[in-house]
């Protein structure tokens, strides 16, 4: 297995960004993928974390299916 890496470039931005018409400039995505890349491992420590729990369990659920479409479902 490779490592994962927790650096975020600013094409990853950039294509973030695009998918929900969010204009940056080049200096704003710079510094969103920095700051990303410095919340990545601490999140990524908190995953890990959480993976090891065997009892994990969100805190909303779902009871009922009303309002969710059928491709949704499988």
């Amino acid at each position: 297995m490779t490592p994962k890496t927790t650096e975020i470039t600013a094409d990853q931005v950039t294509s973030a960004a695009a998918l929900v018409e969010l204009p940056l400039s080049g200096p704003d995505t710079d510094e969103v993928a920095d700051l990303l890349s410095s919340w990545m491992p601490a999140a990524a420590a908190l995953s890990a974390r959480m993976q090891r729990i065997e009892a994990l369990a969100p805190i909303t659920t779902f009871t009922s299916l009303s309002g969710v479409q059928n491709e949704e479902m499988s």
